[in-house]
């Protein structure tokens, strides 16, 4: 395996609905930041598109929602670099 590969910078996630699903909670988006432990811009960009988030800053805002299925939320591509390294080390 090399040590130089990172699974996390060749992963592409993208919001679907979080607008919505933050509205159905009557959260602002404030409160879901703060929930979430991230910053208020940093969710304000990522719920307008102008920024992917990390899949830890997915993962944080999954749990600030209340939902522990993260592709209900967020869209996650691969690149072929993941797909075979995964392939490689029997974990896909």
């Amino acid at each position: 395996m090399n040590k130089g590969f990172s699974i996390q910078n060749k992963i592409t996630v993208s919001a679907t609905n979080l607008k919505k699903l933050r509205k159905n909670l009557k959260l602002s988006q404030a409160q879901l930041a703060m929930k979430a432990g991230i910053s208020l811009r940093t969710y304000q960009y990522i719920e307008t598109g102008k920024q992917m988030p990390t899949i830890k800053t997915a993962l944080l805002i999954c749990e600030a929602l209340g939902e522990h299925d993260i592709t209900k939320i967020f869209q996650l591509r691969m690149d072929k670099d993941v797909r075979t390294f995964l392939k490689l080390t029997n974990n896909f």
